[in-house]
């Protein structure tokens, strides 16, 4: 349904603040990750698995101060894992492997790391219109927002967007609908140095993997 997809989504949303903010990537956001309880929480595991280097894709970063107030620049991939995630919630079944990775490449290397790299316009046109139009209408330009290039989308911005803004926990998780309430990470020093030290090897890795192909 679309309300529980919007209720999901937005704590998914919060979870990729809440990350960014330390600089830590998301590479492993994917609904095989997303543990739902029986009072609708949303809870992320396996963010462990950027440390040991074992995500699908590469944890790229670090974000900068205003990463999600810039308005050039690619969709940030873990902001295209996400709208896969939507993507696939509303279809009810994953995408196939081709599908995601056509997804993921609309702007170009989701890394950023292949600087020679040009975009086939007519291929992103055809990209964006093979999204299925028996979703909903609402979530359909969703998608088409956060897949469609050169227009970078962003947590914060997408946190602004309607079909989230407007969606209202019940119950115990009543007070996530108050913007002032604290959803970051409490993480400490030692911790944060680990990931910082994966974000390291992951560009050292992508940069050697680029070097190689020139």
């Amino acid at each position: 349904k679309k309300d529980d997809i919007a209720i999901y989504g937005k704590q998914m949303l919060l979870c990729l603040k809440s990350l960014h903010a330390y600089n830590i990537a998301a590479p492993h956001m994917h609904l095989g990750n997303v543990l739902l309880s029986s009072n609708g929480k949303v809870e992320v595991s396996d963010i462990e698995d950027v440390l040991f280097g074992i995500t699908r894709y590469p944890a790229i970063g670090p974000f900068g101060q205003d990463f999600d107030d810039e308005d050039d620049g690619k969709t940030h991939i873990d902001v295209l894992r996400f709208g896969i995630s939507l993507l696939e919630m509303s279809l009810g079944h994953p995408l196939s492997p081709a599908k995601e990775v056509q997804l993921l490449s609309i702007q170009g290397d989701p890394t950023g790391y292949n600087e020679d790299e040009t975009t086939d316009e007519a291929e992103q046109a055809a990209t964006l219109e093979s999204l299925p139009a028996q979703i909903d209408v609402e979530l359909l330009k969703l998608l088409q927002y956060i897949f469609s290039p050169p227009i970078k989308a962003s947590v914060e911005k997408l946190l602004a967007h309607s079909f989230f803004a407007n969606a209202k926990f019940k119950s115990s998780l009543k007070h996530l609908n108050d913007p002032a309430f604290d959803t970051s990470l409490k993480l400490k020093k030692k911790d944060l140095d680990l990931f910082m030290q994966a974000n390291d090897k992951w560009a050292e890795f992508l940069t050697k993997q680029e070097d190689k192909r020139q």
